[in-house]
C-alpha cells in the first residue's frame, strides 16, 4: 500500500512546492497543500464534499499568492517555512495507509479542527458554501465566484508590461518584463537631465573635471574612483561632468556618450532566487557596453559582496564587473568614502582597474560660490530671501561652531532648515539669528549668545557642596569666562576634578541636575591594551560601538564624566584630548561627533605613596595629566570630608558591626583617615577587601 501511493504523494508534494515558490516562500505551508489539492478533479470534489467552493478557494488562493509574494519581496528574501505542513502530510499519509485516498486524506486534515495556520483558516472561511453541499445547480454566490476565477486566470496569463505606460496608440506593450527591463527602470540618464538644465546652478571645478575626463578617456581601464568624505560633493562632481560633456567639441571621444547613474540597491532588490542578480548585472553590462556609456555608481563600496550567496570570495557584482572594466567597453565612475574604500582596497585586482581621484571639500571663495549658486533654487522652493551677508555667515558659523560637519552639505542643510523656519514663522528674509538658532538645534552648541544656564551653576548650593573653597572660586571664574565664549577647549565646558570616584560621580550628577542635562559616566580605566581605542572610540556601527561614541552619537547636549584618567590607556587619552582641543572626536570608523554641546568632567586622583602603617607620604601635587592643563576651564578638588566619603561610611558601618559582636573598637577621625588612606575605590570590590583586611589588622593591634 505504501509503495503504491508513493508516486502520488511525490507528485502531490511537487505541485505544492511549485505553489510555494510562486508565493515567495522557502518551504511548504498548509495553504500550498490546498492549492495542490485543487489542481486535480478528485481534490476539488473532496473539498466540495466537505462544504467548500473550489472556485472560491482558487480565487482566494490567487490573492494570497500575490500578497505573500509582495511581502517576500518587501522583506528582501523568501518567507520562512511552516512546519505544520509536514505534520499534516504525515497524518494524511497515515490515513492513506489505513485505506483512504490521498485527496480525501489531505482534505480531511485541512478541514479538521487541528488546523492552526491562520492564512489557511481564513481561506477556508471565505470559501464555505452557504447552501446545500451537493446541489446540482450552483448558488448565485458560487456562480459569481466561478466567473471571478475565470477572469483572474485569464488576467494571470497576460504578460506584464515593461513600464505600465500606454503607447501612442493607447495599447499596452506586451513584452514580458525581464532583467533588462528591471535594470532600465533603475537607470537615470544624467546627460538628459543636464540637457534639460537640471544642473544649471552647479559650480564646475574645471581642474577636477578635466582630471576625471582624462581618466575615463583612456583606451584600457577607463574607470575612476572618486574618494572623499561624506557630503563633500562627489555626486555633484559627476553632475558637473554631465554638464561638461554637453559642451565638448564634436571631435572629442566622449562627445555623445550617455552618462547613466544606477542605484546598487535597486539592482539587488527583488532578486529572490539564485541567478536573478547575475541576470541583472549581465543585462546592465549589455546596456552600457552596447552604447559605450559612462556608468556612475554612488556608494560604490556597497556592491562588494552584493548578490553573493556563498559569502566572501563568492560571485558578487565586483567579480562580474572586473573583466568588462579591463576591456574598456564602457567607463565606470564609482564614489566612496575613505573609510569604506578600505574594503575595496583589499581587492588589488579591482583597484588596478581604477584611477583614484581624491575629492576635497571646497574652501574659501570656491565654497562661497558653491553655496551662493546652489542656494538659489532652495530659496525659491521656500519662497524666502537671505540677507546679503547670509551665505558668508553660514560659512563663518559652521567653521567656528561645527568644523566637524562636511561642507558644502552642512551649508545647504543649514540654509534649508533656516529657510523652512523663516517661512513657517511668516517672514520673508533669513537673518543671522535664524542661522544661529538652527545651528544650535543641529549641533547642541551655544551659538553667539551667553550661556546663561552655565553661568548660574556656581549659585547652586548642592553643586558647590562637593567642592573646596578654592575650587568654588575657580568654578565661578570659569563659567563667567565660558559664558562669554572664551572657553579653553572646544567643548561647551571642561573641568578636571581631583577626588575619589564617589566624590567625582556625585559632582557630575549634581552638575547635570544644575544644567538640566543627562549625565553619562565612562570609566577610562576599564580597558587597556590594543583594543582599548576601539572599545572607547569604536566606529558608529552598532556591532562596533565605542563607549564615548555611543554617548556622542545619541546626544547633542549632556554631561560626560570621564573617570579614572590616571589609569587610562595612553592612546585613548591622547585621542580624547585631541578631540577636546578641536571640539570634535573622530571614531575609528572615521565619523566625527561634536563636543560643542557637551560639558566634560575629567576626574582622577593624584599619585600618592603609602608609608608604614596608615600614614601617607604625599609627593608634590602634579596635575592629573599634563595635557589637561591647557584644556580645562577650571581645576577642581573635592571638599574636605568629601574625599573618600564612600570608604569612610563603609568603615564606620564595619566598626558598628564589630562593636555589636563585642569588639571594643573606637575610631576617631584621625584614625579613620589613616585607615582608608591609599585605598583606591574605583575598583570597589578590591577596595572593600583591602578595607576589611585593615580593620582586622587594627583589631590585632
Amino acid at each position: 500500500m505504501q509503495r503504491k501511493n508513493a508516486p502520488a504523494m511525490k507528485d502531490f508534494t511537487e505541485r505544492a512546492m511549485r505553489s510555494a515558490i510562486q508565493s515567495g516562500a522557502s518551504g511548504l505551508a498548509p495553504y500550498h497543500l490546498l492549492s495542490a489539492l485543487l489542481e486535480t478533479d478528485a481534490g476539488r470534489r473532496a473539498m466540495e464534499e466537505r462544504g467548500y467552493s473550489p472556485a472560491c478557494l482558487e480565487i482566494t488562493l490567487i490573492n494570497t499568492r500575490v500578497a505573500t509574494a509582495a511581502l517576500a519581496e518587501e522583506r528582501g528574501g523568501a518567507l520562512p517555512p511552516d512546519t505544520q505542513a509536514d505534520d499534516l502530510l504525515q497524518r494524511a499519509g497515515e490515513r492513506v495507509l489505513n485505506g483512504g485516498d490521498l485527496e480525501g486524506a489531505v482534505a480531511s486534515e485541512l478541514c479538521s479542527g487541528l488546523m492552526r495556520c491562520r492564512i489557511t483558516r481564513s481561506i477556508l472561511h471565505k470559501a464555505r458554501l452557504p447552501g446545500p453541499v451537493n446541489s446540482d445547480e450552483p448558488s448565485p454566490e458560487l456562480a459569481a465566484f466561478q466567473n471571478k476565477v475565470k477572469r483572474a486566470r485569464a488576467q494571470a496569463k497576460q504578460p506584464r508590461p515593461i513600464d505600465g505606460k500606454p503607447t501612442e496608440d493607447g495599447v499596452q506593450p506586451t513584452q514580458e518584463r525581464g532583467p533588462e527591463a528591471d535594470v532600465r527602470a533603475s537607470l537615470v540618464d544624467l546627460g538628459a537631465r543636464a540637457k534639460k538644465g537640471d544642473f544649471a546652478s552647479i559650480v564646475i571645478d574645471e581642474e577636477q573635471v578635466s582630471a576625471l575626463i582624462e581618466a575615463i578617456s583612456k583606451a584600457r581601464a577607463p574607470n575612476a574612483l572618486l574618494e572623499g568624505p561624506a557630503g563633500c560633493g562627489k555626486t555633484t562632481f559627476v553632475e558637473a561632468l554631465a554638464v561638461k560633456l554637453q559642451k565638448l567639441p564634436k571631435n572629442h571621444p566622449l562627445r555623445g556618450r550617455p552618462l547613466l547613474s544606477v542605484d546598487a540597491g535597486k539592482l539587488v532588490a527583488g532578486t529572490r532566487y539564485r541567478g536573478d542578480f547575475e541576470a541583472r548585472v549581465t543585462a546592465l553590462l549589455k546596456i552600457v557596453s552596447s552604447s559605450k556609456a559612462i556608468l556612475f555608481i554612488d556608494e560604490f563600496h556597497t556592491i562588494a559582496g552584493a548578490g553573493s550567496t556563498t559569502g566572501e570570495g563568492g560571485l558578487d557584482a565586483v567579480n562580474m564587473l572586473k573583466p568588462a572594466l579591463a576591456r574598456g567597453d564602457f567607463s565606470l565612475i564609482g564614489a566612496t568614502t575613505p573609510g569604506e574604500a578600505l574594503r575595496l582596497r583589499r581587492d588589488a585586482a579591482l583597484m588596478r582597474r581604477f584611477e583614484q581621484i581624491s575629492v576635497a571639500p571646497p574652501t574659501g571663495a570656491a565654497l562661497l560660490r558653491v553655496l551662493q549658486e546652489g542656494s538659489a533654487g532652495l530659496l525659491r522652493h521656500h519662497g524666502v530671501e537671505i540677507v546679503k551677508a547670509g551665505v558668508p555667515a553660514v560659512v563663518e558659523l559652521l567653521s567656528e561652531y561645527a568644523p566637524h560637519l562636511p561642507m558644502p552639505a552642512a551649508g545647504f542643510e543649514l540654509l534649508d532648515r533656516a529657510a523652512a523656519r523663516t517661512r513657517l514663522a511668516g517672514r520673508k528674509k533669513i537673518v543671522r539669528k535664524d542661522l544661529a538658532e538652527v545651528l544650535e538645534a543641529m549641533t547642541g552648541a551655544i551659538v553667539e549668545r551667553a550661556d546663561g544656564q552655565l553661568s548660574a551653576a556656581p549659585q547652586d548650593a548642592r553643586l558647590c557642596n562637593h567642592l573646596d573653597a578654592p575650587s568654588r572660586r575657580a568654578l565661578e571664574a570659569a563659567v563667567r569666562q565660558v559664558s562669554l565664549g572664551l572657553g579653553a577647549s572646544g567643548a561647551r565646558a571642561t573641568f578636571s576634578f581631583e577626588g575619589d570616584a564617589r566624590s567625582a560621580a556625585d559632582f557630575a550628577v549634581s552638575l547635570g541636575d544644575s544644567l538640566d542635562l543627562p549625565v553619562h559616566d565612562v570609566d577610562l580605566a576599564a580597558h587597556q591594551g590594543p583594543l582599548a581605542l576601539r572599545r572607547y572610540l569604536g566606529s558608529d556601527t552598532p556591532e562596533a560601538d565605542g563607549a564615548v561614541v555611543q554617548v556622542l552619537s545619541s546626544l547633542r547636549r549632556a554631561v560626560l564624566h570621564l573617570r579614572g584618567i590616571e589609569n587610562a590607556d595612553p592612546e585613548v587619552v591622547g585621542q580624547i584630548f585631541e578631540g577636546i582641543a578641536r571640539g570634535w572626536i573622530e571614531s575609528t570608523g572615521g565619523r566625527r561627533f561634536s563636543l560643542r554641546g557637551i560639558v566634560l568632567v575629567v576626574s582622577g586622583r593624584r599619585e600618592a605613596s603609602s608609608g608604614i602603617g596608615f600614614r601617607t607620604e604625599e609627593a608634590a601635587k602634579p596635575p592629573l595629566d599634563p595635557r589637561l592643563a591647557g584644556l580645562c576651564d577650571a581645576e577642581l578638588s573635592a571638599a574636605a570630608g568629601r574625599e573618600n566619603a564612600r570608604l569612610r561610611e563603609e568603615a564606620a558601618d564595619m566598626a558598628r558591626a564589630m562593636r555589636k559582636r563585642g569588639a571594643s573598637l573606637e575610631i576617631d577621625d584621625a584614625a579613620l583617615d589613616g585607615l582608608i588612606a591609599g585605598i583606591d575605590d574605583s575598583d570597589w570590590p578590591a577596595a572593600l577587601s583591602e578595607l576589611r583586611r585593615r580593620m582586622v589588622g587594627l583589631m590585632a593591634e
